[in-house]
């Protein structure tokens, strides 16, 4: 049953059901990637059905109904807020909590956004459906185009012309500009945190290193001390101070290093976040341009007053461009539904990395 439910030329692509190692951002999101058989790999894990599941679930393709169309983002999203908020409650509070909690946070808002791109796919589709139908029936052969058929693609290319381009302008994409400069400035501070920790490592690492000279230094001594006085006693009095002096300095370490860890992670999932949405937004600035030019098309043909001769060329270019436009719609939202996959893989395991932290004696 799912598989109807995904492009064709998804289902048709790698039938392996056993999908491979997941695919690197730069070769799975770039926009100008073709479907590749890793590709098609990725679209049919379990976790990517469940996505475009949810996703489609209740999606609303009437173009005037003013009902929010979709999934809530607490069912898409994992873990959800509920589960971040519950797991910082009871993480140590320290400066880092700030910046993972502000990673989550950016993660969500990114995440949003991709669900009102969904909604402006369906939204797309909607506006295409009349004309789509119509093209599909329609005789490529101007001999056969008939007057009614003539006056029903017009009255299709006015229904057309009244719709908005649903998708934002390259010169006005203000949600992308917001995602960037946060995943900028996030990356930053992440960066300059780890740097720091990586500071305190070295220096702890020096001072674990002075403390195990200390101690063998130390047993060099009792053993001498051994020999000269035949007694254990002072052995273990000198010996007591330097290990004691050990074993903090490993418990700081370790701390530290779990520190370190979420850091990474957090870099990591903005990191690859920032790059995945960077590549959505040239998708999304291919589907503006596809359809103004479509729609320039389209105004040709009206210019001409249901004349013929206008209207069987724009017929015979729109048969291309909408093919092309409806790949380029599907292209859009197998990455919304790749990019969903990607940032719960990455916010988990940064909840897994907290968490464990959390319950570390």
């Amino acid at each position: 049953m799912f598989a109807r439910m995904l492009p064709s030329r998804l289902c048709s692509a790698g039938g392996g059901s056993s999908p491979s190692a997941a695919a690197t951002p730069s070769s799975v999101l770039s926009p100008a990637a073709t479907l590749s058989r890793q590709y098609a790999h990725e679209v049919h894990t379990l976790s990517f059905r469940e996505i475009w599941s949810k996703i489609h679930e209740d999606n609303v393709h009437a173009i005037d109904d003013d009902r929010e169309p979709g999934p809530k983002l607490s069912v898409l999203l994992e873990p959800n807020r509920d589960g971040v908020e519950k797991a910082l409650r009871n993480a140590v509070s320290d400066p880092l909590t700030g910046l993972v909690s502000e990673y989550f946070d950016h993660s969500e808002h990114a995440s949003d956004l991709c669900l009102s791109l969904q909604q402006k796919v369906d939204l797309a589709r909607a506006v295409y459906s009349s004309l789509v139908d119509l093209l599909s029936v329609l005789p490529s052969d101007g001999n056969e185009f008939s007057r009614p058929q003539c006056d029903a693609l017009y009255a299709a290319f006015c229904q057309f012309d009244s719709h908005e381009n649903p998708f934002p302008s390259p010169d006005g994409s203000g949600n992308f500009d917001e995602v960037h400069r946060c995943s900028s400035r996030l990356e930053t501070q992440l960066d300059g945190c780890l740097r720091k920790s990586h500071s305190k490592l070295k220096l702890q690492r020096r001072a674990v290193m002075g403390s195990s000279l200390c101690i063998a230094g130390t047993a060099l001594a009792a053993i001498v001390t051994v020999a000269l006085v035949m007694t254990h006693a002072v052995a273990a009095f000198v010996c007591i101070p330097c290990i004691g002096a050990h074993f903090p300095c490993h418990r700081i370490r370790k701390k530290e290093l779990e520190r370190v860890a979420q850091l990474k992670a957090a870099w990591k999932g903005t990191d690859v976040l920032h790059k995945y949405m960077d590549n959505l937004n040239c998708l999304v600035k291919r589907l503006h341009d596809d359809m103004e030019h479509d729609k320039n098309l389209v105004r040709i043909g009206l210019e001409g007053g249901g004349d013929r001769i206008p209207i069987l060329l724009v017929m015979n270019d729109l048969r291309k461009n909408v093919s092309k436009f409806q790949e380029h719609l599907e292209d859009l939202e197998i990455h919304i539904c790749l990019g969903f996959k990607m940032v719960n893989r990455l916010r988990q395991d940064l909840l897994d990395k907290i968490c464990r932290q959390s319950s570390a004696p």
